[in-house]
């Protein structure tokens, strides 16, 4: 049996997302009943701690982990992780202010939902989870026109 490392932690939240977010998108634009998309993430999306330099991808998600902090009791080590997830969305200044914020706003509750929904797949009877919300959505305007908006969610649990 193979052991839980942070590497099987960034897979397994990976495939969390990837599995469960074209739901969750679905569910909320139904629910919100206006004309505003939410494009899936293309599985090949998904990049870990870091943006590229170059991506061909409308939205992508960048996972990674902030910190990973292990306390010793006895025999056994509890590890503390704080860990996040970040998606960036690029649209033309041309595209309202008010619909890229609402887009932005919408793929953050998704990714909150998702993870909290579906946290105990991640780490199966280990822990609850702590999650945060980014402050604000940030956004770049870069020399082509285009405005990327991100979105993301911090989280934080122990694994024993």
């Amino acid at each position: 049996m193979a052991k839980f490392d942070t590497e099987s932690l960034i897979d397994s939240i990976i495939t969390l997302f990837k599995n469960n977010i074209s739901t969750k998108l679905t569910e909320i634009t139904s629910e919100k009943g206006d004309s505003l998309t939410l494009e899936v993430p293309n599985n090949s999306a998904y990049f870990i701690n870091e943006s590229p330099a170059l991506v061909n991808y409308n939205p992508y998600v960048i996972v990674g982990i902030e910190s990973v902090a292990p306390t010793s009791a006895g025999v056994s080590v509890k590890k503390d992780f704080k860990c996040f997830v970040a998606i960036l969305h690029s649209t033309f200044i041309n595209d309202t202010n008010v619909n890229a914020q609402r887009r932005i706003m919408r793929y953050a509750r998704a990714f909150q939902e998702v993870l909290s929904e579906n946290f105990d797949k991640i780490t199966p009877g280990h822990s609850q989870v702590k999650i945060t919300e980014f402050p604000s959505n940030p956004q770049l305007e870069t020399q082509s026109g285009e405005i990327v908006r991100v979105a993301g969610l911090s989280f934080n649990f122990s694994i024993a």
